[in-house]
């Protein structure tokens, strides 16, 4: 019986016939002889970096070589791109490998090659790092206070960015004319993912022609050769990525992750390819996080029960660095649904503040699943407010939330801030 593609990659992948990276790397004679790569990864939240002793990983059986910040610095690395829909946006340098001081547990310091992985595992071990501890910034709230740690010298307030959405002059004048306001506040935890195979590449260089070959599990091969020829400061032809079978997606595999520059180096320096492949808590410790976010939200109803105006303040733990789609990601700006209309001279005001946090960086996050929710409960939660006590006290009818519903005739509707 012939089956649809869908159900052939259903029965392919149950079956135990997927191929991943680690499966790629083990079996395709192209990889034969290839090195294998070990991280080490810091242990703090925040400290900085006396120094890295390898002088003794480096003589150990089988290691080729060991990578620092400083090699990663020699070799021109850049920064990593961050895309914005409302302009440039002061990101803070994020290092493939640390060089002066670490800003998440997990966060990579150097990088291992040798002839096993056992090998490599050993040498990484006798890896020395002196580190400083330092004060750590946990929580949203401690992120803003006025005596809170910056998390990086560039953004002192820990406030990446602020974008307003809508009229504030009419949502005030809505608000301050209203019967009833109604206020609530909702804080989503962070959801780390979890994914059948742990991050793993594959990275291999051609110096007769200059070009890079990667295999790892992605979601997306034109934004990892984009990021990556920024990284490296070469043309992105320059990339050939496969991607494979990724074992999961919905966001941690979106953007590039700065294990892979350090890799794409180590290829070249050795002349091998070099093999990494992940560990389960390697990923819980770096893969891209979501949500982890505070939404204060405000209500307006007139006497009638009608909504005058709504407003929300959405605060976003961005984590230690700026991901490079964590910031168009969020989508209470864009998605703020509800079945309900405000009236045009009221419009909706929404104050969006990225912060950076000691944790690990965050990402669009399994799509519009983990978005809407934000605005959605915002709405239900000022309704349920908003009825039948606080109504009844104010004289407001008790069917006021289901007042105001958008009409069929007036679908499809977008949203009017634009934001």
């Amino acid at each position: 019986m012939k089956m649809t593609q869908m159900q052939a990659e259903r029965t392919r992948k149950v079956t135990g016939h997927g191929r991943y990276t680690a499966d790629e790397w083990r079996t395709d004679g192209r990889f034969e002889g290839a090195a294998a790569a070990v991280f080490v990864r810091s242990p703090h939240a925040a400290a900085r970096i006396s120094g890295i002793d390898t002088e003794a990983a480096a003589e150990m059986p089988g290691v080729l070589r060991i990578l620092t910040g400083q090699d990663c610095i020699d070799a021109g690395f850049q920064n990593f791109p961050v895309l914005s829909r409302w302009g440039a946006i002061p990101a803070p340098h994020r290092p493939s490998l640390a060089h002066d001081s670490v800003h998440h547990v997990g966060e990579a310091v150097a990088l291992v090659i040798a002839e096993t992985h056992a090998q490599a595992l050993d040498a990484a071990e006798a890896v020395l790092v002196d580190y400083e501890s330092l004060p750590a910034t946990i929580g949203i709230a401690a992120a803003l206070a006025a005596d809170a740690c910056a998390v990086h010298a560039s953004v002192p307030d820990n406030v990446v960015f602020t974008h307003v959405a809508g009229d504030a002059a009419a949502t005030a004048r809505a608000m301050a004319d209203a019967a009833l306001v109604v206020e609530t506040e909702i804080e989503l935890p962070r959801l780390a993912p979890g994914i059948m195979e742990p991050r793993a590449a594959v990275a291999q260089f051609n110096a007769a022609t200059g070009e890079y070959w990667l295999r790892t599990p992605h979601q997306g091969v034109n934004e990892i050769r984009r990021d990556l020829a920024a990284v490296l400061g070469i043309p992105a032809e320059r990339f050939q990525v496969l991607p494979g079978d990724v074992g999961g997606g919905f966001g941690p595999r979106n953007s590039v992750y700065p294990d892979l520059p350090p890799l794409l180096l180590a290829a070249r320096l050795t002349g091998r390819a070099v093999a990494w492949a992940g560990t389960r808590s390697e990923s819980f410790l770096t893969d891209l996080q979501g949500r982890g976010v505070r939404v204060r939200g405000r209500l307006a109803l007139d006497a009638a029960g009608h909504f005058t105006a709504l407003e929300m303040q959405y605060d976003a733990d961005l984590g230690a660095y700026v991901s490079p789609v964590a910031v168009i990601a969020h989508g209470l700006l864009c998605h703020p649904h509800s079945p309900r209309r405000l009236p045009p001279a009221a419009d909706q005001r929404r104050p969006h503040r990225p912060l950076p946090r000691r944790r690990t960086p965050r990402d669009g996050f399994a799509g519009r699943a983990t978005r809407r929710p934000r605005s959605r409960e915002t709405w239900r939660r000022s309704l349920r407010l908003a009825r039948p006590q606080r109504g009844a006290e104010a004289g407001i009818p008790l069917h006021a939330a289901q007042r105001r519903p958008i009409r069929q005739r007036r679908f499809p509707r977008y949203a009017r801030h634009r934001a």
